[in-house]
């Protein structure tokens, strides 16, 4: 196999999901998840950076892979997506990036230490700048970089879940879907995001206990709530949510019970569990952390 072929990888906690895709073989591409022991990861942070090498060359060997590029999904509990807006006077002659990074502890509260800060303007006038900030975590990055180097990848990119799992909805619906809200569910946390005008606008993680027998309705309160807080705090009651989709990537929750007890419930929106092997038969056996994996590949490939 080519080594020039991107490898894209999602690492929980618990376990390790990748997808590389073959363009001139596409039935061939691999896909595989493998459990990884406790302590090794822990919210997404690399406790134990020898323990994670072990498992990653495991991958590499159990399933044949050879590469030299890597493209990984950083965990949703790493970014922090925020609207900012700037006086330009403010601004001054800063960059757009530095400005955000200064702002730390005063207009913006950041979780991280260092921050790694990229943005994407979406309105501009002669006073203002209106910007999409996607704010990491810079030393988790650098963590993950340095061990990618030790398996022999050249080139590390990383990707965000909520733009992966978005391009790869709309491939597979082909349809419109320019604002509403994304809700990823995992093994002791859910993922909120919003899209507006087809861009991520907001973020929020909260962690849950697996033992719960209120886990359903922990979801369906969530999503109202963030709900409300975009309709009347951020878009003072000019805009609300109409459509919710739900990826389910827990194994513990069962799909029945989020149609009965979430989508059912959410009266006021339209709710999908989007289920990927519908549109796709071919991922029918795949693992549901390879499909977050497939969802980066696929977007790079057929982003719209």
């Amino acid at each position: 196999m080519a080594v020039n072929i991107e490898t894209n990888i999602f690492i929980a906690d618990h376990s390790i999901g990748f997808f590389q895709y073959l363009p001139k073989a596409t039935y061939q591409s691999k896909f595989g998840t493998i459990p990884i022991n406790k302590g090794i990861i822990e919210n997404g942070y690399i406790i134990d950076p020898e323990g994670l090498l072990f498992e990653l060359k495991n991958l590499l060997v159990t399933y044949k892979i050879k590469t030299k590029r890597v493209r990984m999904v950083i965990h949703d509990q790493n970014i922090l997506i925020r609207q900012i807006e700037i006086s330009k006077k403010d601004l001054g002659d800063q960059k757009i990036d530095d400005y955000i990074k200064n702002e730390k502890g005063k207009s913006i509260q950041f979780p991280f230490e260092n921050a790694a800060v990229t943005h994407m303007v979406r309105e501009e006038t002669d006073t203002v700048i209106k910007v999409i900030a996607i704010i990491a975590d810079e030393d988790l990055l650098q963590d993950y970089h340095d061990v990618f180097d030790r398996i022999g990848a050249k080139q590390v990119r990383y990707d965000l879940s909520s733009s992966a799992l978005y391009h790869t909805y709309l491939k597979n619906k082909r349809e419109d879907f320019p604002d509403g809200m994304f809700v990823s569910l995992y093994e002791g946390f859910l993922s909120i995001q919003i899209i507006e005008n087809k861009m991520p606008i907001f973020s929020m993680t909260e962690e849950y206990s697996i033992q719960q027998n209120d886990v359903y309705d922990l979801v369906e309160n969530f999503i109202e709530r963030i709900a409300n807080y975009y309709r009347f705090n951020m878009r003072n009651n000019t805009k609300s949510i109409k459509r919710v989709v739900i990826y389910d990537f827990a194994d513990s929750l069962d799909r029945d019970r989020l149609q009965s007890e979430i989508a059912q419930e959410l009266k006021d929106f339209k709710v999908e569990i989007f289920n990927a092997t519908e549109h796709n038969p071919v991922l029918k056996d795949m693992p549901k952390l390879s499909l977050i994996a497939f969802a980066s590949g696929m977007s790079q490939q057929f982003a719209p």
